[in-house]
């Protein structure tokens, strides 16, 4: 079996595929060969019958131009330019002479900035979702909402079966600097002891409310050890205006505490409370 001779230019251990030379040098000695186009306003490199590949084409098309007004690409092929043949072969018609590119396509999905890649008008992540659970938000909690990555649930029940494990006594690890137990819930942080006095009270708490621990251990978050606090700004009050901020706030336990002071009174018992644990 004969071996394929290799290009006859010096250093070069490439096939020989035309006249002893590898494909490079052939066309490197044809362009030497050829030279420029023979137009004599035209410098480009001769591509056929030498002329360079632009007027080549009038050459060949007769130096007819496009059949569409006002374009003036050359005629390749029905009269038609490249682009408008490949416009009127697609769509029967070959259009204005503008050629318009399309502008790019945002995703369908309200709020999804990203491109549109496919006939659906979707964007990767939401064709692939479509796919998978046959909507294009996703997964779907039970309420109808969608579901947040990874849960069957949305984010409000996502957020309360956080807090329902908090409440059930679930062990949470997590801790601030200063010891106080946090669990992570997608982009919310809670603070333990403040949701469990949320849910004694029946209310979230006030910004002017904090929890205190009555034992000082910050991590035991039982409810028989924790006791609201409030400090109301600012920190001087004139008595009036201190009287008139409870009544506001704590209309329901200022009521509370007259019926036992008046219940303590009739019975000749003093009634009152004594300073007690500190602040932890």
């Amino acid at each position: 079996m004969a071996h394929a001779s290799t290009c006859s230019v010096d250093g070069c251990d490439k096939a020989a595929k035309k006249t002893g030379l590898c494909d490079s040098h052939y066309q490197r000695r044809r362009n030497l060969t050829l030279g420029t186009c023979s137009d004599p306003l035209c410098t480009r490199k001769v591509k056929a019958r030498g002329l360079c590949n632009e007027h080549y084409l009038v050459e060949r098309a007769g130096g007819l131009t496009c059949s569409v007004e006002g374009c003036s690409g050359y005629a390749r092929t029905r009269g038609y330019c490249s682009a408008h043949y490949y416009r009127w072969n697609k769509t029967g018609a070959a259009g204005e002479a503008e050629l318009r590119r399309k502008p790019p396509r945002t995703c369908g999905v309200s709020a999804c900035a990203n491109a549109a890649n496919g006939r659906d008008d979707l964007c990767q992540t939401h064709r692939q979702r479509l796919r998978q659970f046959g909507d294009v938000e996703g997964r779907r909690c039970e309420c109808g909402q969608v579901a947040v990555r990874g849960s069957d649930l949305c984010r409000p029940h996502f957020r309360e079966a956080a807090v329902a494990k908090i409440l059930a006594g679930d062990r949470v690890d997590n801790k601030t600097n200063n010891g106080y137990l946090v669990l992570k819930v997608l982009d919310e942080t809670l603070l333990v002891h403040r949701v469990v006095m949320e849910h004694i009270l029946g209310r979230p708490l006030e910004p002017f409310e904090n929890v205190h621990h009555k034992n000082g251990q910050r991590a035991d978050n039982r409810p028989e050890n924790l006791e609201l606090w409030v400090k109301p700004q600012p920190s001087g009050q004139r008595p009036e205006d201190l009287v008139d901020w409870v009544l506001d706030h704590y209309l329901d336990l200022v009521e509370h505490h007259l019926k036992e002071r008046h219940a303590s009174l009739k019975r000749g018992q003093p009634h009152g409370r004594t300073a007690g644990a500190d602040e932890g």
